[in-house]
């Protein structure tokens, strides 16, 4: 594909790699494979999965350091945003709750749930996907 030249989507199958990488447990390569994704999505304005790549990148940072850190959850944060600013309610909602997740001791999971409280509350009622349902046991498990 990118032999012929073409760079459509480019990004889109660099995340799907760097994934891979990750199910794979070759996180060094997951980060390496990422940043070529977003560099692409950069060069070629492609950025319909951006929020995607940025919640990856993020994951494959905290999993390399075996820590989270401001850089993960600001990154996180941005994917947030650009994924409300598209309308990309599925992409909001797996950023927020891998911010959720990680590994805070500073305080801010508080800060981190109510992102996605905020997030879960715009899913209409009704909807049923795996994520939703995770979204749902976080929430439920840091009620006191």
């Amino acid at each position: 594909y990118r032999d012929l030249g073409v760079r459509f989507c480019e990004p889109f199958f660099l995340a799907l790699q760097a994934d891979i990488c990750v199910l794979a447990g070759d996180v060094e390569k997951g980060l390496s494979v990422i940043d070529k994704a977003l560099q692409s999505a950069e060069e070629t304005s492609e950025t319909w999965y951006l929020a995607e790549m940025l919640r990856l990148r993020a994951m494959l940072v905290e999993t390399e350091r075996g820590q989270s850190d401001n850089g993960s959850a600001m990154s996180i944060c941005e994917g947030i945003q650009i994924a409300t600013e598209q309308g990309a309610h599925l992409f909001a909602l797996r950023a927020a709750i891998d911010l959720a997740q990680l590994r805070c001791g500073d305080g801010s999971r508080l800060v981190n749930q109510q992102f996605l409280l905020d997030i879960y509350n715009r899913w209409p009622k009704g909807y049923i996907a795996p994520e939703l349902k995770l979204a749902k046991l976080l929430l439920s498990s840091s009620q006191p």
